[in-house]
């Protein structure tokens, strides 16, 4: 009898090495970023790796992908856990035991949401009688990359959108879709692809069929954004300026250096001879509650009315109840606090610790000798060109926060940051770029303001106008425009996503209703 020999991909070994190929493909097109292409063929190992493999061989393959993936993303963790070391009594081996842990259980916990994706791709394929169609999958991963954004410990970095933004037709898909969008177009490609390798009936057709059809969603995306462009709007414009002082996380937390560091942003604040219409600082400019330091509110007052300019500084604040909170503070030309927002998404272990008051040895585990709160709600601040909606670092990572301050009526964007934690890793790059998305999102300029870079003036469809490189000290100077036209993805949101979810559940019970036969028959017709 003659046995049939076993698809390569069948292959254990090479499975796990076409698994960690499609971690290293993916994490890779992120940066540097002209590997942007990449994201559109790395997955195709994932996949065709997981066709036809038991529940056990595909969490492993998802695992393997997942540590590697994640692995490459969020070094940076490891290396800001042991730049913090300097301030805890550690000792250079615990420092690193402490960073490898760190870093470590930042990779397993964002590797599950991957492992998750190998459990259920499976499940959805069996139920459906039948390998799961490139629709389904692409709904199933960006489905979990929306759920993995929400509660506490949400974290959008990762979502594979965002190795988009170097490609300006990718950034305007954003405003029908917004980033998760463009995750399933990416995801629902290399699935498509990936089936017409794995079928053994008309694999070229097949992968020409993605192909166009792929080229025609972007292309009526794409058609959608300049529908939302022409639409009547009213228009203001201003000149901006965003500091950005360039100090090291050492220095601006040395408390000796506080009032030095000050006047080097006063002073860069009045670097040029023009009077721009707002001033940016970057987050925690300001390391003392704002209101109740008059000298310091003397200092801010006195720029604000010197340049008649409008002023947003990143500062701290304090309630009558002793909560401290990472704020913004907007004064006015008169030299008036003229508003204040109070940061709603902290980050947690860096600026909170999760469950501390329950489980009291949770606080071993913080970094700061004070926790800050939580703001209680979105508010916007006055600006030369309307009001502004103001994100805080973390908050720039979710593409609700910026929909919502746009819903609310803000004209422009304002993210204030301190990515030196980060140091000379690519990360701040791809922090950048979630700002570029959340510009194209929602059709809003966004100011961004960074301790030590990158600052940018970034234009409504996404694009970095005007930018100051990590490391450096000085001011970006440029034109920001306050709109209040709306994108399709301000308007309606996530809709494509519950509609997709709807389909394939609708798809799944329709299929269970035949016997098994009849399913694979009839699946090819009632997927896409």
């Amino acid at each position: 009898m003659k046995t049939e020999a076993l698809p390569l991909w069948r292959l254990g070994p090479v499975s796990a090495l076409m698994a960690a190929l499609s971690g290293a493909a993916m994490g890779l097109s992120f940066y540097p970023q002209g590997l942007y292409p990449m994201a559109w063929v790395g997955l195709v190992p994932l996949f065709a790796a997981l066709h036809g493999k038991s529940l056990r061989q595909s969490l492993r393959l998802s695992l393997i992908f997942g540590i590697v993936y994640s692995g490459i993303l969020n070094f940076y963790i490891a290396v800001t856990v042991f730049r913090a070391r300097v301030w805890f009594p550690y000792a250079q081996w615990q420092a690193i035991l402490v960073t490898a842990g760190a870093y470590g259980g930042a990779v397993l916990i964002c590797s599950f949401w991957y492992v998750l994706f190998g459990a259920l791709h499976r499940g959805v394929r069996r139920l459906g009688g039948r390998e799961c169609s490139a629709f389904g999958v692409a709904t199933l991963w960006t489905g979990i990359e929306f759920f993995r954004s929400l509660g506490p410990f949400g974290y959008t970095w990762g979502d594979v959108g965002y190795t988009q933004v170097p490609w300006t037709g990718g950034l305007r898909v954003a405003a029908t879709v917004g980033s998760f969008g463009l995750s399933f177009l990416i995801v629902w490609f290399n699935a498509a692809l990936s089936e017409a390798l794995t079928q053994s009936v008309r694999p070229v057709w097949r992968a020409l069929q993605s192909v166009c059809i792929t080229g025609v969603l972007l292309w009526l995306m794409a058609r959608g954004t300049e529908f939302s462009v022409r639409r009547e709007a009213s228009q203001r414009f201003g000149a901006v300026r965003l500091v950005q002082p360039g100090f090291s996380n050492f220095v601006k937390l040395d408390a000796s250096s506080y009032r030095r560091n000050l006047a080097d942003q006063v002073a860069l604040s009045y670097s040029r001879a023009d009077t721009p219409a707002l001033v940016v600082w970057p987050e925690t400019a300001i390391l003392e509650p704002l209101k109740s330091r008059t000298e310091t509110f003397d200092q801010v007052s006195e720029l604000a009315r010197k340049l008649r300019s409008h002023l947003i500084v990143g500062a701290l604040d304090e309630d009558d109840r002793g909560k401290q909170y990472n704020a913004a503070f907007a004064i006015s030309p008169t030299g008036r606090m003229s508003g204040v927002y109070h940061k709603r998404r902290l980050v947690p272990f860096g600026e909170y610790v999760p469950m501390s008051e329950k489980w009291k040895f949770m606080r071993f585990f913080s970094f700061r000798e004070r926790e800050f709160s939580s703001g209680e709600e979105s508010r916007l601040l006055p600006g030369p060109f309307g009001p502004v909606g103001v994100a805080i670092c973390f908050e720039s990572t979710f593409p609700g926060y910026a929909r919502e301050l746009t819903r609310q009526g803000a004209k422009a964007l304002v993210v204030l940051t301190n990515d030196e934690w980060m140091a000379r890793t690519p990360a701040p790059a791809l922090h950048l770029a979630m700002s570029q998305m959340r510009a194209a999102e929602n059709r809003r300029m966004v100011l961004r303001a960074t301790n030590s870079g990158i600052s940018a003036v970034i234009d409504e469809r996404g694009r970095v106008v005007h930018s100051l490189p990590q490391g450096k000290s000085g001011t970006v100077e440029g034109k920001a425009v306050g709109r209040s036209d709306r994108s399709i993805y301000t308007t309606v949101g996530e809709w494509w996503l519950l509609g997709c979810v709807l389909g394939l559940l609708w798809t799944l019970l329709k299929t269970a209703e035949v016997p098994a036969d009849t399913a694979r028959r009839t699946a090819g017709m009632a997927s896409f």
